[in-house]
C-alpha cells in the first residue's frame, strides 16, 4: 500500500450502540438504569430511569414519562413528566406534565401545572435568588 492510496471505510463494528437522539450537554439516563447518588454539572439531563439521591444542575432537568425520582433536585428549570418524590428548587420555573405524580416541596418563581397531573405538597414562588 503505497502512501497516497485511498483508504478502504472500515466496516461497521457489530456492536454498535444507537444511542437516543440527544444534544450536545445533555446526559441521558436510560430507562433501563438505576442510579444512587449525587449528580451535579453544568448539563442537562434527561432521566428516563430510576434515580435516587442529590442532583443539583446549572441548567435543566428533565423527568420523562418512564423516569422514576427520589431526592432533592436544584436547577435552572425542571420538567416532570413521570414520578417524582421529594423537593424540587428550580431558579427559572418547574413545569409538571399531565402525566407526571409529584410528591414534595417545590420553590420556583413560575410553575406550570398541566391538567391530569397528580401534586401533593407544597409550593412556594419565590424569585429567581439561587440562594433562596
Amino acid at each position: 500500500m503505497g502512501i497516497f492510496e485511498k483508504k478502504q471505510p472500515a466496516e461497521p463494528s457489530a456492536f454498535s450502540l444507537e444511542l437516543p437522539a440527544v444534544g450536545k450537554g445533555i446526559a441521558y439516563l436510560g430507562k433501563n438504569l438505576k442510579i444512587d447518588g449525587k449528580i451535579s454539572g453544568q448539563d442537562h439531563i434527561q432521566v428516563h430511569g430510576d434515580y435516587k439521591g442529590e442532583m443539583e444542575l446549572e441548567v435543566g432537568v428533565i423527568i420523562e414519562s418512564t423516569g422514576h425520582v427520589r431526592g432533592n433536585l436544584k436547577a435552572k428549570h425542571i420538567t416532570i413528566g413521570g414520578d417524582f418524590d421529594g423537593n424540587l428548587n428550580a431558579t427559572d420555573r418547574i413545569e409538571v406534565q399531565h402525566t407526571a405524580t409529584v410528591k414534595g416541596n417545590l420553590k420556583t418563581p413560575v410553575i406550570a401545572v398541566q391538567q391530569g397531573s397528580v401534586f401533593e405538597g407544597h409550593v412556594q414562588m419565590k424569585d429567581g435568588n439561587p440562594n433562596d
